[in-house]
């Protein structure tokens, strides 16, 4: 990822894109929220399947050098 100054939503999720999931993964377990507008069911399946993925170390790591999340955040690994 690149460093730079102030990150736009749309740069931070394209950067969470890169790694090959949506934000809907990116919740500490310490946190838990519905959130409403699945619209079909291929939304919810897609939803299901990003929580039974497995998100690596570098992944966080990555994150908190690049700022985009602070860097004493407990992380599930």
């Amino acid at each position: 990822m690149k460093k730079s100054g102030k990150r736009s939503r749309h740069q931070e999720s394209s950067e969470i894109k890169a790694w090959g999931m949506g934000v809907n993964k990116l919740a500490s377990e310490e946190f838990v929220a519905i959130i409403p507008g699945a619209s079909s069911t291929d939304q919810v399946k897609s939803n299901v399947k990003s929580w039974k993925s497995e998100i690596s170390v570098d992944f966080w790591k990555e994150l908190k050098s690049a700022g985009l999340i602070y860097e004493k955040a407990q992380t599930p690994a």
